[in-house]
């Protein structure tokens, strides 16, 4: 979980910062699953390495490509 200090903090850029311990642990408890803390950061640490950005790459690409419309 963010610090405090820093979990509202205002930036110049928009900046996506995703927690992969927490949401690993967030999905399991979704599928009725309960992990320990040792079982998600591994979770974690194998996601953060073969993650695929793909679908996030072209929802970027088709909202650019349509451009703003409000």
């Amino acid at each position: 979980m963010a610090s405090p200090i820093n979990q509202y903090a205002i930036y110049n850029q928009n900046i996506l910062r995703i927690n992969l311990n927490e949401m690993v642990q967030r999905r399991a408890a979704e599928q009725g699953k309960e992990l320990t803390d040792q079982e998600a950061d591994d979770y974690a640490n194998k996601l953060r390495r073969e993650l695929n950005w793909d679908s996030i790459f072209e929802q970027i690409d088709e909202f650019i490509k349509n451009g703003i419309t409000s």
